[in-house]
């Protein structure tokens, strides 16, 4: 049984802005969101001193906030330039393919559960994909190579690198 608040919500989000800003724009607005708050505890514990100390691979290498700076701005870059038009088009996809974004009716717990397994699988078949792509000799020497300019790793980095 859903929330009426909810419900109300939804249907006040799809009568207010076309279908495909509140799926692909707040797909991607909701996804930043989690993927840099799932980074702040890494990007902390770079300038903890005990955990920098105890718990870092590679101690010694110091990640200072140039290099942290540098990876963020080319990860911002990377997210509006090539992940939000994938999320628009992945959202177009979806919809050819029969998936409905419908206010009246809310999807079940287990609708959302299987929607999500496809949606991983889908976005595992085109990682792996674009990835094996990036190996690949111009692709790798002007774009995948990139990552590999840290000397150590950190938590933003290993993020990045999954863009890449």
């Amino acid at each position: 049984m859903e929330s009426p608040w909810l419900v109300q919500g939804w249907k006040t989000l799809f009568e207010s802005y076309p279908e495909w800003i509140v799926a692909g724009l707040g797909t991607f607005l909701v996804h930043e969101l989690c993927y840099f708050i799932v980074y702040v505890p890494f990007f902390l514990a770079d300038f903890i001193p005990f955990l920098r100390n105890n718990y870092k691979i590679q101690p010694a290498k110091d990640n200072d906030w140039s290099l942290q700076w540098r990876c963020f701005k080319r990860l911002m870059f990377l997210h509006c330039v090539i992940e939000f038009p994938i999320v628009l088009l992945a959202h177009h996809g979806f919809r050819s393919v029969g998936m409905v974004t419908d206010y009246e009716q809310i999807p079940s717990w287990w609708t959302i559960a299987w929607q999500m397994v496809v949606f991983l699988a889908v976005e595992d078949f085109y990682f792996y994909w674009i990835h094996r792509l990036l190996h690949y000799g111009p692709f790798y020497k002007n774009i995948h190579k990139i990552h590999h300019h840290h000397a150590a790793p950190f938590g933003e980095h290993s993020i990045v690198m999954t863009a890449y």
